[in-house]
């Protein structure tokens, strides 16, 4: 449907390091956090397809992170001035009430600058599902466990 922006990271022999470890210890830090999280979307949007729509995660915590919510956002602002594709913000599940009060305030700013959103990794085991999220986004993606572990009789009727 999309090409979809994802973050990778390797040690310095040049094993894969998993995005979340990463994020999880930036978390620590809301400056590191910004910093790595706007370049990482310079050079994902860099290298994206021309023409496509494009997936592209953001944690709400980075896109708070700098105090602005609103149209001084730099993410906003990036995203705005993005005119090669179509960009889709995808939100990141988790379980934290916080989380979901600030992704609502986060969908209700891009869908009001004309961004698209979704909501990724929905019915995870280890994430909680906000159904006031999940009504306000424009594409819900399952959760791979739930994709491999179903049959297509489960989502028909």
């Amino acid at each position: 449907m999309a090409y979809e922006c994802l973050a990778r990271f390797t040690d310095i022999d040049n094993n894969n390091i998993p995005p979340d470890i990463i994020y999880a210890a930036l978390h620590d830090s809301s400056l590191s956090l910004f910093q790595v999280e706007y370049q990482q979307k310079l050079l994902q949007l860099n290298r994206a397809p021309m023409n496509s729509d494009i997936f592209v995660n953001l944690d709400q915590d980075s896109y708070f992170s700098i105090g602005e919510g609103n149209e001084n956002n730099l993410f906003l602002k990036l995203f705005k001035s993005f005119n090669h594709a179509n960009i889709l913000v995808e939100l990141i599940e988790s379980s934290e009430v916080n989380d979901s009060i600030k992704r609502l305030s986060m969908i209700d700013i891009l869908t009001n600058n004309s961004i698209n959103t979704a909501i990724n990794d929905v019915c995870n085991p280890l994430s909680m599902v906000s159904t006031s999220v999940i009504q306000m986004v424009d594409y819900i993606k399952l959760d791979k466990h739930v994709v491999a572990e179903s049959t297509i009789s489960t989502f028909c009727c």
